[in-house]
């Protein structure tokens, strides 16, 4: 009995989580906090570069080339951490950001030592993809506890204004990473309909958090305006 076909790349699902992925980084652009140094911009990059990994992923479906989806698939594990770390420790907290070389490093070395022992298959998923995803997890946890400290003490430092939306969004996002493959490798010998279930249902999630990141961070666009506006005003005196 031949094994039953993947679902086309070309379904509404699947389409419409790539597309929403570049959101963060147009909000990042319309919100004018798109620089390197701004979490929020950060953040942006992030996302951007997953959706060009992503398109990377579909055309290495359409073309049949193991080789481009797989290298899509590597450079989501390395980039997603190396550009989401640094804005997740600077909005945690100063302590937090004295460990950003250490973390990156581990993660790189990680990341290159995976590769080159087991591969770029089901193992680099398996042994570097879940283990990071927890720890962006244990990181975006620790920011919410972070912001929504600061947002309700009113002598700290004010939060960023979509905190709450940015970093719910990435919860929901890495919480249904880490247990889909988990769940479809359950299903797979069950039955391919419910994988194929699961994993549009996974699209539509990811979608939903792509709008969420997406809004929290066009949220943030008060803050360069008001910083705008302190520069403009003369003092007195």
């Amino acid at each position: 009995m031949p094994a039953p076909a993947p679902p086309s790349v070309f379904s509404w699902p699947i389409v419409l989580n790539v597309g929403v992925t570049a959101l963060p980084l147009v909000a990042a652009w319309g919100a004018r906090r798109l620089t390197w140094t701004d979490p929020v911009g950060q953040v942006g990059w992030a996302w951007g570069a997953m959706f060009v990994c992503s398109i990377v992923q579909i055309a290495g479906v359409i073309e049949k080339r193991a080789f481009v989806m797989r290298a899509g698939s590597v450079a989501v594990g390395v980039l997603l951490p190396l550009l989401l770390v640094p804005a997740l420790l600077t909005w945690i907290g100063p302590r937090a950001k004295r460990w950003q070389t250490a973390i990156l490093g581990v993660t790189l070395a990680a990341a290159v030592a995976t590769l080159l022992t087991l591969g770029s298959g089901r193992e680099f998923s398996i042994i570097y993809k879940t283990p990071m995803h927890l720890g962006l997890l244990a990181l975006t946890t620790a920011m919410l506890a972070s912001q929504g400290r600061r947002a309700s003490d009113p002598r700290s430092d004010s939060a960023e204004p979509g905190w709450l939306w940015i970093g719910g969004g990435h919860v929901v996002y890495l919480f249904a990473t880490v247990i889909g493959r988990p769940l479809a490798e359950v299903l797979v010998p069950r039955s391919w309909s419910a994988v194929v279930d699961v994993h549009m249902a996974l699209m539509l999630v990811y979608s939903a958090t792509m709008v969420a990141i997406a809004w929290g961070i066009w949220l943030g666009r008060t803050v360069r305006s008001t910083t705008s506006q302190a520069r403009i005003i003369p003092t007195p005196g």
